[in-house]
């Protein structure tokens, strides 16, 4: 209690001098140019695993803002085993919006790894990016060997989508979204209500109370028969370190019921980045819906 106690009088006085809207300017601020993909909803807004072949997604770029003489439209599949391949979709674009459609059968043909669409498997994660190449001959690659180039004010502006992903996975067919009561036995979000939302077709995402500070996010994926947590800054940091997150935890994974939303039981990592001294461990927290 003695640490958390310490963490919490640092963490209250580095919100006094730097608010959340504060650092959300400065980032986006320091961004010389951001694309913008805008999905098509008359398409899917996911891989469906009982039948990848008959999917087809379709999103338009443009450019929110900078000096950009080109942009070059990638993918990257990311698996589920941990692997990453990167492909080309559109080379040097210079006039926008850049409209594409796309089936998932064309979107496998652009990875020699994958034979056809039946082996992809849940989980598996497609995501398209941009390339950009501003006026004065500067590369900004949207994304890296390790994982995204933007901050993640970037990714998460409600103002635009750098990244757009879409992800192998199975049809919800309950909500899961509305008020539940957070139950947390170890305490450090505490026993809480907090409301789930929508953020895509199978992603959901709260804002609760975390050792004592309000809003802080937490996002999860309902991925078939599995709760995987989206990895999420809370946005608190001590002086010169990482930002407290919370990232999934592969040795312990919820399982849930596509038909049932009145219990989600979340699994992951706690503090996976090692902020202010500490290290990550494992933590459950389970969502009742009210």
């Amino acid at each position: 209690m003695n640490k958390i106690y310490i963490i919490s009088i640092f963490l209250i006085g580095l919100f006094l001098s730097c608010s959340t809207s504060d650092l959300d300017q400065i980032d986006l601020a320091k961004s010389s140019a951001v694309p913008n993909f805008t999905i098509d909803d008359t398409k899917d807004g996911f891989i469906d695993k009982a039948d990848p072949a008959s999917g087809e997604v379709g999103f338009a770029l443009t450019i929110e803002q900078g000096s950009v003489a080109s942009a070059t439209v990638k993918v990257v599949y990311n698996s589920v085993a941990g692997d990453r391949f990167f492909a080309t979709l559109i080379a040097d674009a210079s006039t926008y919006p850049q409209n594409v459609s796309l089936t998932v059968n064309e979107i496998v043909d652009l990875f020699p790894q994958l034979t056809d669409a039946t082996d992809l498997t849940a989980g598996d994660i497609f995501s398209f990016f941009a390339e950009l190449t501003l006026t004065d001959g500067t590369v900004i690659p949207g994304y890296k060997e390790d994982g995204p180039n933007y901050s993640d004010d970037v990714i998460t502006s409600p103002l635009f989508t750098a990244i757009l992903n879409y992800t192998v996975a199975c049809g919800l067919q309950a909500p899961f979204t509305g008020q539940y009561t957070l139950t947390d036995p170890a305490g450090s979000w505490g026993d809480q209500t907090v409301t789930v939302v929508e953020d895509g077709p199978t992603e959901r995402s709260f804002e609760g109370s975390f050792f004592g500070f309000d809003g802080i996010p937490f996002k999860f994926s309902l991925i078939c028969d599995q709760v995987i947590i989206l990895q999420t800054s809370s946005g608190l940091a001590c002086a010169g370190g990482p930002d407290w997150e919370f990232g999934p935890d592969p040795d312990n994974v919820a399982s849930f019921d596509l038909t049932d939303d009145s219990v989600i039981v979340l699994d992951f990592l706690d503090n996976n980045k090692g902020a202010c001294g500490g290290g990550p461990g494992a933590y459950q927290m389970t969502l009742t819906k009210l």
